[in-house]
């Protein structure tokens, strides 16, 4: 069929289902009329001309089909100009403010692109009125249904100053820490008060929760004993100091009003409504142009955020501008046990290259290539040796294991009232190496007896059970100080020959265990980048960390631990209180759990995960996918919404699908041939 305008060629399929393939992404759907829809159909609209409908027939009967518009160039125009603007958005999307309006008592909440609040009066945003400024920035309409309440969203253009110190001693790092009782208003030093190792489990701001390293007689609980940051050092010796604060947006918001409505004027200032040029000239350099400077800009709103995603015992944490790292952490959110750091991002240069392979070789990304920490730490396999003997054996380590320690050696001891190590020790291990059997209870635990019993390494021998390559860990138990190595069967003779005798574990692999890990960070424009305004949304399928019964204990049996993770998908987001209404997966534990009635559909969103990265975060930048480490090198990729606000790094906007759409017309008719019906002013 043929029409004026642009050429609408469209090739009628019989075999297709019910639809009809079409040039210019027309797409032409059929719709037989049945139970739902007993009466025919055909166009009632008056103003459309003859060019714009046609009839065709299939052998079922004539159908009436209704062409599209092709968009005016007008219509395009505005298309494109609210697709920059919503780029120019995207990494602020997620970014709530409130306070008091200047020059009055009225108190607002902004949280941009959703709502805008004053008093008892919401406006919601308006998304066709999004206007992109040629020069850059942009600007957003909010208003109520009422119409009452107007606010008009502006970006401009903010040049961000140089970039915050990295601050220092991060849950999950090593410290020292004079260890003191806090009493009252202050603080009083134990009679034998002096620095000891500790790691950092909770940042609190002027004072850190720290677990000690080495236990205190009495010391059961092993919790966490909070200490100020003055009496804190890092691992090189520096003072923790006062906590690092990233400088936030600039926001202004004045108001005025007229005719009995309130308007309101919102400013932001953002590098992603900034001119390319201006993002990449540097005043202290004589305005030389720098791509990689623009792009340090753009990333500078992600400053201040760690980006997480959690991939099974470890989470990984994209911290811009410092550092990447991976860090156990517990049910509640603390960090458990010390951290490895990846890399320093420092002042390493950003590259603009084509993607690699596996991060879909057709887009384009800037990547830093970094180091971090010696690879020792991320060594999963041992060396197990003795002195007085011709033993040397290979074991695996385990996911709890502390990254820190390369190398230990002690006397191998064993207890022959608690052979598995499942239970308590019946003697002091003192400075030994414990060996155990495997069995009867979690590895993890194994660790923790010995510990408690003064025990500097343990050693697991395995029995019938099948050989493993690495020791998991248990959620709801806190990572030991000691490192666990798990061997084979056949040296297990020999092991037990030799207690009482001294023993070394070593770290062992093919490289240097003191050549640093390398990691690539690549940064880019996700696709999809503009269909989602938060983390988690309705629909999504999840996992959620759930318990059921009690948390664990170090006494707790396998293979039944407290905490599962389930899939589900969400419902409802509840921002107000921070939860998320779920349906969960039919099948699963927690699904038969709410056929029970003993599990509530409404869980926090700091316990649930859409592709490994928790819905509590903010905003919507996000680590998409983990290479873990790998002969020392791991690959990290990540949506930075920022460069979405950069031509080079923005998709290219597709044109949408536009439909035919056709309906029976006189199915008294039988054709028994495909044929065109040409319109009156074509024939």
């Amino acid at each position: 069929m043929v029409r004026h305008g642009p050429l609408a060629a469209v090739v009628l399929c019989a075999s297709s289902g019910g639809h009809l393939a079409s040039h210019d992404r027309f797409v032409v759907r059929l719709s037989f009329p049945g139970e739902d829809d007993p009466v025919p159909w055909s166009f009632q609209d008056e103003s459309l001309s003859t060019a714009d409908v046609v009839s065709v027939a299939l052998k079922s009967g004539p159908f009436t089909c209704r062409l599209p518009e092709h968009l005016t160039g007008d219509e395009n125009e505005r298309r494109a100009t609210r697709y920059h603007a919503a780029a120019r958005a995207a990494a602020l999307e997620g970014q709530c403010f409130d306070g008091v309006v200047e020059g009055s008592a009225e108190t607002y909440k902004f949280c941009f692109g959703d709502f805008f609040r004053v008093g008892d009066t919401t406006a919601l945003r308006e998304p066709l009125e999004d206007v992109a400024w040629r020069g850059g920035g942009f600007t957003q309409v909010y208003s109520d249904v009422t119409a009452t309440l107007r606010a008009n969203v502006t970006c401009e253009c903010l040049v961000p100053e140089p970039l915050t110190r990295e601050p220092l001693c991060w849950p999950g790092d090593a410290v020292t820490a004079w260890r003191r009782d806090e009493e009252n208003a202050g603080f009083r030093a134990l009679a034998d008060s002096r620095q000891e190792p500790a790691t950092v489990a909770v940042d609190r701001g002027e004072k850190l929760e720290v677990v000690w390293v080495r236990e205190r007689v009495g010391d059961t609980e092993h919790l966490p004993t909070l200490v100020r940051r003055s009496d804190t050092f890092a691992a090189d010796g520096r003072p923790c100091g006062s906590p690092s604060e990233a400088r936030p947006l600039a926001f202004m918001l004045s108001a005025a009003r007229s005719g009995g409505q309130n308007a309101y004027i919102a400013k932001l200032g953002s590098p992603t409504c900034c001119q390319v040029s201006a993002l990449q000239s540097s005043v202290l350099d004589g305005g030389i142009q720098s791509e990689a400077l623009a792009y340090r800009r753009l990333l500078s709103t992600l400053t201040g955020h760690c980006l997480r995603l959690l991939s099974g015992w470890w989470t990984y944490e994209v911290c811009w501008p410092w550092r990447v790292r991976m860090v156990h952490r517990s049910l509640r959110g603390e960090a458990q046990g010390e951290g490895i750091v990846l890399g320093h991002f420092r002042d390493e240069p950003l590259v603009k290259r084509k993607a690699a392979a596996w991060h879909d070789a057709s887009k384009v990304e800037i990547v830093a290539q970094i180091s971090g920490d010696p690879c020792g730490r991320v060594f999963t396999r041992w060396a197990v040796s003795a002195p007085s003997s011709s033993l040397l054996a290979s074991g695996v380590g385990g996911y709890f294991n502390p990254p820190a320690i390369l190398e230990v050696e002690g006397v191998l001891a064993i207890d022959p009232k608690n052979v598995d190590g499942c239970q308590d020790f019946t003697r002091r291990m003192d400075g030994q190496i414990a060996l155990v059997r495997r069995g009867n209870c979690w590895f993890h635990s194994k660790a923790l007896k010995a510990q408690a019993a003064g025990a500097v390494a343990t050693i697991i021998y395995n029995e019938d059970a099948q050989m493993i390559d690495i020791m998991e860990g248990v959620e709801e138990l806190r990572p030991p100080s000691i490192p666990t190595v798990l061997v084979e069967r056949s040296v297990s003779g020999q092991l037990r020959s030799l207690v009482g005798a001294r023993v070394a574990l070593v770290k062992a692999d093919d490289i240097d265990p003191q050549q640093p890990i390398t990691t690539s960070v690549a940064f880019r424009c996700e696709d999809g980048w503009s269909e989602r305004t938060e983390m988690c949304i309705p629909g999504d399928d999840v996992d959620v960390r759930i318990v059921f019964g009690d948390i664990g204990s170090v006494e707790s049996r396998w293979p039944s631990p407290s905490v599962t993770v389930q899939r589900a998908t969400i419902l409802q987001v509840h921002r107000a209180n921070g939860t998320l209404e779920v349906a969960w997966a039919p099948g699963s534990a927690a699904f038969q759990a709410r056929e029970e009635k003993s599990l509530p559909s409404v869980v926090p969103s700091d316990m649930v995960f859409h592709g490994g990265v928790p819905c509590n975060s903010q905003g919507v930048a996000s680590i998409v996918e983990v290479v873990e480490p790998q002969a020392c090198h791991s690959e990290i990729l990540v949506h930075a919404p920022a460069l979405c606000a950069h031509p080079r790094f923005l998709p290219k906007q597709e044109t949408p699908a536009q439909f035919i759409e056709c309906r029976p017309g006189d199915t008294t008719a039988q054709l028994s041939n495909v044929r065109d019906l040409r319109t009156q002013d074509n024939t």
